[in-house]
């Protein structure tokens, strides 16, 4: 009579374990692309919750701002509005969007209170251009060129923004019907 033997051999195992270590490989693959998604996806959102934010500011500002106190400088837009942010009531504003330190600022000074506050809209970014539409000659001019024009009928900005590791956004905002004032940098 022969003994039965139990258990495994040993060629029984080394193929037990070659193929457990496939399948630890694919896994790991995966989870370490399912990570690395999941960071891009993260960024990508951020960046669009703060355009989201920044057109919306934007927006509001535009929306509630006085006539003829539109003005743009080579890094910076200023207006008058009545959006101060926080605040119930609508107070008179002098808003400052800066675009001159990488980053997107919007400055608010409320005169009659002696408050001035500061908001980061977006932290970085590796390319911006600012275009207004001039609607007589029915075209885009670039914002750094308008210091040179007669009273143009403009009546929209577009801010063309490459966040820091993200990708190209547009934003097309209507102006107010104003005229604008361009002042040398």
């Amino acid at each position: 009579m022969t003994a039965r033997r139990t258990g495994f051999t040993l060629v029984e195992l080394l193929v037990a374990l070659v193929v457990g270590a496939l399948v630890m490989g694919i896994v790991l693959v995966s989870v370490d692309r399912t990570i690395r998604n999941h960071a891009v996806l993260e960024r990508q959102g951020e960046a669009l919750t703060r355009m989201a934010r920044l057109r919306r500011l934007l927006h509001r500002d535009f929306v509630n701002a006085d006539t003829d106190t539109l003005t743009f400088t080579s890094g910076a837009l200023e207006l008058h509005t009545t959006h101060a942010l926080g605040m119930d009531a609508p107070f008179r504003v002098l808003v400052e969007w800066d675009f001159s330190t990488g980053g997107i600022i919007r400055r608010e000074t409320v005169e009659d209170m002696d408050l001035e506050r500061e908001l980061t809209v977006l932290p970085r970014y590796d390319d911006f251009t600012a275009e207004l539409y001039d609607n007589g000659k029915r075209r885009w001019l670039p914002a750094r060129t308008l210091f040179s024009m007669q009273s143009p009928a403009f009546t929209a900005l577009r801010l063309t923004l490459t966040p820091q590791g993200g990708e190209e956004m547009t934003i097309i905002e209507r102006l107010p019907a104003m005229k604008t004032r361009e002042t040398a940098p």
